[in-house]
């Protein structure tokens, strides 16, 4: 904090994600970033980043690198916003061989945030936008990245104990082909953001074939999802949730010939503390065919 005396922060992280997952291996991430709060105006603040990752997911190994320079905006309590310019770079082994993509992209989203909690929230909506135009070099298409998340939240009876939860989630690639876009730009389904109960990243799209005319996996042009949740609190320290979640993937088109869902239902534990509930889930398969048995989540803070 305070790194040059004019309240700039420098961030170091690491991670290692996906570890034990049914298919696919661990995860590893490296990022620095540097923030510089009041540049332009008191409410924004300019963000350099890098990254760097390795990914070994189902369907494809990755190396990704990426740099970001980009502005952050506070227009009021609720509406914020981020815009930047994004260099990114993936090498990728897949069946059809070694691949690199590389892209400079022009990332801007919105958020709306009307939630009473960011952790543990009972009333009013959130809502995330992003667009994301890409300029591709060598085999990468150009083309342009739009995501969506909506989320609603009813709290019902006298003491609020009772609540309701819905979340919503769409994207889609425009103007870049299946094969043209980088990998790591295509949807998935599965695991704990998307489909609770499936295996993570578990449902994309077969429709490349390999050199020798096999069919494998990928990521699909476009996904929309969704989940609802009933939360119910037992006693100050302790709730139960039930919830459902469904996902679709398509090759190009949503609702096409070309993709499939998938779906899963569990109970989870909730165990209040000062910075928000303990989250315990145990969720299964109840649609689709992409896995089976009994899928474990844990985390800080609601799952939406």
């Amino acid at each position: 904090r305070n790194l040059f005396g004019g309240g700039e922060r420098l961030t170091l992280n690491g991670d290692i994600t996906n570890i034990g997952v049914q298919s696919g291996g661990a995860d590893f991430n490296l990022g620095i970033k540097l923030d510089r709060p009041a540049t332009f105006t008191p409410d924004t603040t300019a963000s350099f980043a890098v990254t760097y990752g390795k990914m070994n997911e189902a369907d494809y190994d990755a190396d990704l690198f990426g740099a970001t320079v980009s502005l952050a905006h506070v227009f009021s309590d609720s509406l914020s916003g981020k815009a930047g310019l994004s260099y990114d770079y993936a090498a990728i082994t897949d069946p059809l061989g070694n691949s690199t993509y590389r892209a400079l992209s022009l990332p801007i989203s919105l958020i709306w945030d009307r939630r009473d909690s960011k952790t543990d929230a009972t009333r009013n909506i959130y809502a995330e936008a992003e667009v994301k135009p890409f300029l591709g070099f060598g085999i990468t298409d150009s083309g342009v990245r739009i995501k969506a998340d909506l989320r609603g939240y009813k709290a019902l009876g006298a003491d609020r104990g009772f609540v309701l939860a819905a979340r919503v989630q769409a994207g889609a690639v425009l103007g870049a082909s299946l094969m043209g876009t980088p990998r790591d730009y295509l949807f998935y389904s599965g695991g704990g953001g998307t489909v609770r109960g499936q295996p993570y990243q578990s449902l994309g799209v077969s429709v490349l074939r390999s050199a020798v005319g096999t069919q494998f996996q990928t990521g699909g042009k476009t996904f929309v999802g969704g989940s609802v949740e009933a939360r119910m609190k037992v006693t100050d320290s302790i709730g139960l949730v039930g919830f459902v979640d469904v996902g679709r993937v398509d090759a190009n088109n949503f609702f096409s010939d070309f993709g499939g869902w998938h779906a899963g239902a569990g109970l989870g534990v909730r165990y209040a503390t000062a910075v928000g509930p303990i989250r315990l889930d145990l969720a299964a398969p109840v649609g689709g065919n992409t896995g089976d048995g009994m899928q474990i989540y844990v985390g800080l803070g609601q799952s939406f």
